[in-house]
């Protein structure tokens, strides 16, 4: 686990949060706040519920020093009346 001890993941974090002019999307903005959120309470696991995958790789984005652990729940498509 040495690249664990090389790897600065709180300068890591702010660089990618950095304002680059453009706003985030809220799903990014959210993903962000849960890393962040998760850094600072030293939870030793980040739980993603999604449906596409998406928030799971936003997360993964921003490398939290937990494990992120992804759950995914399938949209349900009923018959629609025509």
């Amino acid at each position: 686990m040495v690249a664990k001890k090389v790897f600065n993941q709180d300068m890591y974090f702010k660089k990618t949060v950095k304002f680059d002019g453009k706003p985030m999307s809220h799903l990014e903005s959210i993903a962000s706040s849960a890393v962040r959120a998760a850094i600072k309470v030293k939870a030793s696991v980040t739980i993603c519920f999604t449906s596409s995958g998406r928030a799971a790789r936003l997360i993964a984005k921003y490398r939290p020093t937990m494990p992120v652990l992804s759950v995914v729940i399938p949209r349900l498509k009923t018959n629609q009346l025509k």
